[in-house]
């Protein structure tokens, strides 16, 4: 459970605080009852091929299409991480772009639209980052942004975060001054480098885009000269609107995902370490929210947001169990897990990353052993198109 996107937290190096929701007075959600899979929903489990069966290795997948189709990345017993597409029909191929080096740096897609472009990052030999696209027969464009200059061994450069159904990348870059830059690849190449004006240019401050929708607008963070965060939403035309959280005037991180309504989600830090979830609605009213879970929250992560405004992640407990939450956009939640729960010092268990137009969520979960797994779950109403449900058979 691990990737290069910095708006995983396996990729941040922050120490969380581990607290009582009563200590920081935020409010959780009303929740259906803690528990296994929700009615209703048919569970299908898959793993890559070469998938790992040693602790911390595993199948995990980040994103799901329009069509059904799922990427993510595979990692294997010699901890080499490569890249995956599952296809409707469930057959899983593996990949590496040219370069990869699958031990040093690993291929991590972060995204997948309808047309089933895949984008995402890889690591070379030298622990530099390098964005890529790989179309439907399996080429690869690789590219970088301009003037990144991440030197060596820094696991810096160029780090997609985010594709669009026209085939545009947002992401981030970072040079060997720590500090992130925007950009925005555009279908035919071009790419577009961006600050947004409240930026600090301290090392780890900067511009961190995460999220792009079919409008072009993007999602991210940025970080001021004095270290806060905030969230921001870039228009198509470059305008920038910045927001904080309710009681906030800046925060230790947080992430942001747009959908094409304009509704960004994600998480984000509070003054005393505690990670709530939020959702901001178009017209830029924030909601917090921490879906309760019986041993009492610690962290919420919000790794998904679904074009029905539907947000999906990982709620961790008092006993470093993490459990997954599906939060409908009334706020009504329901809190799970897809195997007999394990206390690591991670946090981690079952997680959501995904939910298609058709409502075909996807997810991973660690079992006993550490080693992790991926899932679909699909509604036993049936979903279109036909292809994507029918041909799914429970594993």
């Amino acid at each position: 459970m691990r990737a290069i996107a910095a708006a995983n937290p396996k990729s941040f190096t922050h120490l969380l605080l581990l607290i009582t929701l009563a200590t920081l007075g935020l409010t959780a959600q009303q929740a259906w009852t803690q528990g296994s899979v929700p009615s209703g929903y048919r569970f299908v489990q898959f793993d890559a091929p070469g998938s790992g069966t040693v602790p911390y290795s595993g199948t995990e997948a980040v994103s799901i299409n329009s069509r059904g189709a799922t990427t993510g990345y595979v990692v294997d017993n010699s901890y080499g991480t490569h890249g995956f597409v599952r296809n409707p029909d469930g057959t899983v191929v593996v990949f590496d772009p040219p370069g990869a080096d699958p031990v040093i740096g690993g291929t991590y897609p972060v995204g997948i639209n309808g047309r089933g472009v895949i984008a995402g990052g890889f690591g070379d030999s030298y622990a530099v980052y390098h964005g890529f696209l790989r179309n439907p027969d399996g080429t690869f464009t690789v590219f970088d942004a301009p003037g990144v200059s991440p030197g060596v061994g820094n696991y810096l450069g160029t780090q997609p975060q985010s594709i669009n159904a026209r085939g545009e990348i947002a992401g981030i870059y970072e040079g060997a001054d720590f500090v992130g830059h925007g950009f925005l690849r555009a279908p035919d190449g071009k790419i577009t480098v961006f600050d947004d004006p409240a930026e600090g240019v301290g090392s780890y401050q900067g511009t961190w885009a995460y999220g792009i929708n079919d409008k072009g607008e993007i999602s991210g963070a940025v970080t001021d000269p004095a270290g806060g965060s905030h969230g921001f939403v870039r228009s198509a035309k470059g305008d920038y609107t910045d927001f904080d959280f309710p009681g906030e005037t800046s925060t230790a991180f947080n992430s942001a995902l747009i959908n094409n309504q304009g509704v960004t989600a994600g998480y984000y830090a509070t003054p005393t370490g505690f990670v709530a979830g939020y959702e901001r609605s178009a017209e830029g009213l924030v909601t917090t929210f921490v879906p309760a879970v019986s041993a009492g929250a610690t962290a919420v992560w919000t790794f998904g947001l679904a074009a029905d405004g539907t947000t999906l992640g990982r709620v961790v407990d008092a006993n470093s169990v993490g459990h997954a939450f599906i939060r409908s956009p009334g706020g009504k939640t329901v809190v799970f897990d897809v195997s007999k729960p394990v206390s690591n010092p991670n946090g981690w268990g079952s997680e959501l990353w995904g939910k298609n137009e058709e409502g075909v969520i996807v997810g991973q979960f660690i079992d006993a052993g550490f080693v992790d797994h991926s899932f679909l779950l699909i509604h036993n109403s049936g979903c279109r198109p036909v292809k994507s449900c029918r041909s799914e058979k429970t594993e």
